[in-house]
């Protein structure tokens, strides 16, 4: 009776296999980064952090948040453009920008002027809150308003000047702030 030749498997393609394993975690996590978190708009997206002493990388979150920067989005509750801005908002930030007479609500369907205005208002957001990022991007989804009233209240702000939580009515606005604060991280690396 003759004896079968175990088969062996070649080692040259299990090392081939094993590289590509390792090559596929190593990269896939980035590629997957840069399709979530595209970059898009940057030098408008630097103008305006610059005019208003920001870091692009919050720009860009709250752009890629509010709009995925599709310059045309209009929302269901009638915010526009690529920041998302109401044209109440838009009208009182042309107001105070000094361009009222300029001011249309199409205005915000253009890059340069939705990321002027949103860099305006992010500005003027951190300014009332302190520089708090929580507070202010929480505001800038939920209105000034709402965050103040949360900041009274010790069940949200243990200290009235921080949130470290939201109310139960709200929890659109904590994933919100969640989902921004992801994508400014993964944009500190990419705007450095």
């Amino acid at each position: 009776m003759k004896k079968r030749k175990k088969r062996r498997f070649p080692l040259v393609p299990l090392a081939m296999l094993a590289l590509l394993a390792v090559l596929f975690v190593i990269v896939y996590p980035r590629m997957a980064a840069r399709s979530q978190y595209p970059v898009r708009y940057e030098a408008e997206i630097r103008k305006a952090a610059e005019v208003y002493s920001l870091d692009p990388a919050l720009l860009a979150a709250v752009a890629r948040i509010e709009s995925s920067y599709r310059a045309d989005a209009r929302s269901y509750v009638g915010a526009l453009g690529l920041m998302q801005i109401m044209p109440e908002t838009g009208a009182w930030i042309a107001e105070k920008r000094g361009e009222r007479d300029a001011f249309t609500d199409e205005v915000l369907l253009d890059p340069e002027t939705s990321l002027l205005y949103g860099g305006w208002y992010i500005r003027y957001l951190m300014d009332e809150f302190g520089g708090d990022f929580t507070c202010a991007v929480a505001a800038y989804h939920a209105g000034q308003g709402a965050v103040r009233k949360w900041l009274k209240d010790p069940a949200y702000s243990p200290d009235g000047r921080t949130l470290a939580a939201f109310p139960a009515d709200a929890p659109k606005t904590g994933h919100y702030v969640s989902k921004v604060r992801k994508a400014y991280d993964y944009y500190l690396k990419k705007y450095r």
